[in-house]
């Protein structure tokens, strides 16, 4: 509405059925000031066992504010289990916000009322009168249990349903950290002096797939696919490290096809006559190691997915 004063009255257009029977629905006014907060709804008869209290979260997300919103409500006898949150989406388009896309907005506030002990009703409001919003927040979970198993089922969901996704998304999360250049590093004239070329290049390669590239992904999956909210860290950190394990023996096998080479052999006491000579053979190592990267680590983290997805829909 473009105008609207303190004290009026205003009619909104409800669709038969949109609210469920029974139920009376109140739009209290927002405050900043604790006191008038406080004191509205102490006037109020809203402050009672049968009320549920709903909070529509919009973009851009001030989680920090909300959260000391309904500690007011709190602190003045509201139960938190009467609590629901919903998160909204908005419906414009092109808005810009340092948090990033509203799809990382939205999974970031989900993430962080859950652990602040908030309800999050299961739909994204588009329409704040939307009747499943309200049956919602009215079905009051007594079950904490029941709450964690049913967040672990919405979040192996998520996953599931983003698995088409797998391969980009981990090339791009090497992209981000740069692990071109990591690798380039393995290959740095700095490393040789007078050891063995091959076994340099073997070492630095080894390193940089049982560290960085574990670290990377774990760092991925937990991020865009909130892994880390149905298993450890220290066993997905155990799990990728398998994985890893498993790809550099591979890799290992097939760079020992090249250990023969002639430029292994050569001694170099220049940077230029040490990238020339080698040049060939570098490539050869990087085609390897792409390949590996490119094509069989996406595979083997979506097969260590829905090997974590079947499981875990078994237990729940």
């Amino acid at each position: 509405m473009s105008t609207i004063q303190a004290g009026g009255t205003y009619f909104l257009s409800v669709s038969p059925g949109q609210i469920p029977l029974n139920v009376k629905l109140v739009f209290p006014p927002y405050f900043t000031d604790e006191d008038r907060f406080k004191k509205y709804f102490e006037e109020s008869s809203f402050v009672n066992n049968a009320s549920a209290y709903i909070w529509f979260e919009g973009f851009p997300y001030g989680k920090a504010d909300t959260v000391k919103q309904l500690r007011y409500l709190q602190e003045i006898g509201v139960s938190k289990k009467q609590i629901s949150v919903a998160i909204t989406q908005i419906e414009r388009d092109f808005v810009i916000s340092d948090i990033g896309s509203v799809e990382v907005g939205i999974r970031n506030a989900k993430k962080y009322f859950l652990h602040k002990g908030y309800r999050i009703l299961q739909d994204y409001a588009v329409i704040p009168l939307q009747r499943s919003i309200m049956l919602g927040a009215l079905n009051v979970e007594n079950s904490y249990v029941e709450k964690i198993i049913a967040d672990k089922q919405e979040v192996l969901k998520n996953i599931q349903a983003s698995l088409i996704f797998i391969e980009d998304d981990l090339q791009f999360a090497l992209e981000r950290n740069q692990w071109i250049l990591k690798l380039e590093q393995c290959f740095a004239f700095s490393h040789i002096r007078k050891n063995n070329i091959y076994a340099v290049w073997i070492q630095q390669l080894k390193e940089l797939f049982k560290n960085e590239l574990v670290t990377v992904v774990q760092q991925e999956l937990n991020e865009a696919y909130n892994l880390d909210e149905i298993h450890q860290a220290q066993a997905i950190e155990k799990d990728l490290r398998s994985i890893s394990d498993v790809l550099w023996n591979e890799l290992e096998r097939k760079l020992k096809m090249l250990q023969r080479r002639k430029a292994f052999t050569d001694h170099y006491t220049t940077q230029i006559d040490y990238e020339l000579k080698t040049r060939e053979l570098k490539v050869a190592f990087y085609d390897y190691v792409i390949d590996t990267v490119q094509r069989r680590l996406p595979t083997e983290v979506q097969r260590y997915l829905e090997n974590m997805i079947n499981k875990y829909l078994v237990i729940v």
